[in-house]
């Protein structure tokens, strides 16, 4: 990984800052991990993120879950060019989100730039670690 990039530094070409960052992943993103699975089924089907939080009237999670990526646990539906947004807001989970919602893998800090996944930092941490008392299923 980019030293330089890490440490931040200003573009020679360009003059702008740059600075990966490290995200570490938090008890916010758990919770909208856990709600997206629990709102796929078993099936682990798509879902309207904007749409349900409208029609459930929930707290969009502060638009975290869309970081959740970084590490596998969700994807994104591609924007079929409906909207003026970059997403389409349609996200399913992966089995990778189920193994992590059930303590069964861990996940350490995404080292993200430019809305890329660079690599990884800090040592692994288990969902229960993040979100202390969690417990997988719910219900």
């Amino acid at each position: 990984m980019n030293e330089k990039l890490l440490e931040g530094y200003h573009c020679a070409e360009c003059g702008r800052w740059a600075k990966a960052t490290q995200r570490p992943f938090n008890v916010t993103m758990v919770r909208a991990l856990r709600w997206i699975v629990a709102e796929s089924g078993p099936d682990l089907a798509w879902v309207n993120i904007p749409a349900l939080c409208r029609a459930q009237g929930k707290y969009d999670f502060s638009k975290q879950y869309s970081t959740v990526k970084y590490w596998g646990f969700l994807e994104h539906k591609p924007n079929e060019g409906h909207t003026k947004t970059k997403e389409s807001g349609i996200w399913r989970p992966t089995q990778k989100a189920l193994a992590f919602l059930a303590g069964e893998i861990p996940v350490r800090k995404a080292v993200i730039y430019n809305d890329r996944l660079l690599g990884w930092a800090g040592g692994e941490v288990f969902v229960d670690e993040i979100h202390e008392g969690f417990r997988w299923p719910v219900g």
